[in-house]
């Protein structure tokens, strides 16, 4: 959203694909992450530390990690934290929806439909803390919303076909793979010509 040049290149296209990505990768007012590598954790604000006194915060390098460790304590502290991450998650994806200027397709793509909205978050599905009523919240700011749930034979292959180095190994087998996106361009391409 800070990138002026990409977001007007995105609004010179035909159409744009919008895919959800969880909430835990946003710089919020509990604890800041690196503007360009966002899913690392920079430093907690002195309300995260408030919040989570007995914490050492030194540990953390990942804001997965982290979130995964906070939902160990007690719920209604992490909770705090949880509604923090999912109020600016939605503003933010309104924000970016508002600026790109030509036809969106909002995507979710994972394992299993957007979950119910509860108080305790089940941190396993991805996009993570997100859930269907944030998506509500922001939906009518898209041209049209797909959700893609990758069949069971394509998710087995899982990063069959990618390239990657050994030390990217465990990052690779959390992405969708090649033939998960070949499900995905089947299902993209008809949506895509109808708003095109």
């Amino acid at each position: 959203m800070r990138e002026d040049a990409l977001l007007e290149t995105v609004s010179q296209a035909s159409a744009c694909v919008v895919q959800i990505t969880g909430a835990q990768n946003l710089m919020n007012r509990y604890y800041s992450v690196h503007p360009r590598r966002n899913d690392r954790f920079t430093g907690p604000t002195p309300l995260l530390r408030s919040l989570f006194r007995q914490v050492d915060f030194t540990e953390f390098s990942f804001t997965r990690h982290l979130v995964h460790v906070l939902q160990s304590h007690p719920a209604d502290r992490f909770e705090v934290l949880a509604e923090e991450l999912r109020s600016a998650w939605v503003a933010r994806m309104k924000d970016l929806l508002r600026q790109i200027r030509c036809p969106t397709v909002l995507l979710w793509l994972a394992d299993v439909p957007p979950p119910s909205p509860g108080k305790r978050a089940d941190l396993a599905i991805e996009p993570m803390l997100v859930d269907s009523e944030m998506l509500a919240a922001i939906k009518p700011l898209a041209t049209t919303y797909v959700e893609m749930l990758p069949s069971a034979a394509a998710r087995a292959k899982g990063a069959e076909g990618m390239a990657f180095g050994p030390m990217e190994a465990p990052a690779a087998a959390r992405l969708p793979g090649p033939a998960v996106h070949y499900e995905l361009a089947k299902r993209l391409v008809p949506v895509l010509r109808q708003i095109i």
